[in-house]
């Protein structure tokens, strides 16, 4: 008896221990969203929407989860399981999409999410439908950033440095 009661409290603690997933989305609207140029994203596979999650801090990262062809309607949507995230807890999500050349980006504001009391899953869409290609107070004013070069890693450079300064020496020493 005291082993059948066991298994069930271990069963019982294994299922509350469950943890909820979130739901999230870009937003949308009906005509998808636009690149820079005005062009719809609508299944694009040429965009990456990448989402991160942190703690109720808002600042520890618990995760990143990532979505990289629109749905037929513009919209960039995935569930993340990632974390186990708490009941009665209140959560933070940032998000980008990125052009996968590295042309162009667009940032999200921070959002909040709460996992319900008894544990199920929660949604988190980063407009408020108004859509990616109008303004929207969870996505940043300045809309698409373009261009810029890629910065070379300080590290990088300063091996490439030594690599160079131990080429001359060693023809120095011929």
């Amino acid at each position: 008896m005291k082993k059948i009661m066991f298994m069930l409290g271990a069963v019982a603690l294994s299922a509350s221990a469950h943890a909820a997933a979130v739901q999230w989305n870009s937003g949308t609207n009906a005509n998808g969203f636009k690149d820079p140029d005005g062009n719809t994203l609508k299944n694009s596979e040429l965009y990456t929407m990448i989402v991160t999650f942190y703690d109720t801090d808002g600042t520890t990262v618990l995760g990143t989860d990532s979505k990289a062809k629109a749905s037929a309607t513009g919209a960039y949507s995935n569930t993340y399981s990632g974390y186990d995230f708490a009941a009665d807890k209140t959560y933070y999500a940032s998000a980008i999409i990125k052009a996968n050349d590295g042309s162009a980006s667009r940032e999200a504001g921070v959002a909040s999410f709460t996992i319900a009391s008894d544990g199920s899953n929660s949604s988190l869409n980063f407009t408020t439908g108004a859509g990616f290609d109008t303004s929207s107070a969870k996505w940043a004013a300045g809309g698409w950033q373009t261009g810029g070069s890629d910065v070379p890693e300080p590290t990088s450079g300063l091996l490439f440095l030594v690599g160079g300064a131990m080429l001359a020496l060693r023809r120095k020493q011929k």
